[in-house]
């Protein structure tokens, strides 16, 4: 039995573990930080971020930032799609649940199963 429970956590881990490419994710632009920052509640300011070109669209960018508050025990890391270049972003939207819930910009449920935003939230956890 307890070599079956060490079986088990073993292939979990190995499972739960994800062993992405970073070698194309790039820092935000100043641009598309301004954008993030504009839209977090009072309070909330970006601390790091990082972004990453869509491969499922054409002009976008998934772009992760991880924001804190004067609270140091706060720490999220949100996603968002960005349309246009990193120079001339467009639209935003949020991709996971921390950007919905921290920004008023609308949520792109389609975009949560993008690889490209598992990878660049991950690089920032």
């Amino acid at each position: 039995m307890r070599n079956v429970l060490f079986a088990g956590l073993f292939l979990f881990t190995i499972m739960a573990c994800k062993n992405y490419d970073y070698s194309q994710v790039k820092p935000a632009s100043e641009k598309q930080i301004w954008i993030i920052n504009e839209g977090l509640e009072d309070g909330l300011k970006v601390v790091k971020s990082c972004a990453l070109k869509s491969s499922a669209h054409k002009r976008a960018y998934f772009v992760a930032a991880k924001f804190s508050s004067s609270d140091a025990s706060f720490n999220a890391v949100g996603v968002w799609l960005i349309t246009g270049t990193k120079k001339e972003p467009g639209l935003i939207k949020s991709v996971n649940g921390i950007a919905e819930e921290f920004t008023p910009y609308l949520r792109d449920q389609s975009a949560f199963y993008d690889k490209e935003c598992k990878i660049v939230e991950s690089y920032l956890e």
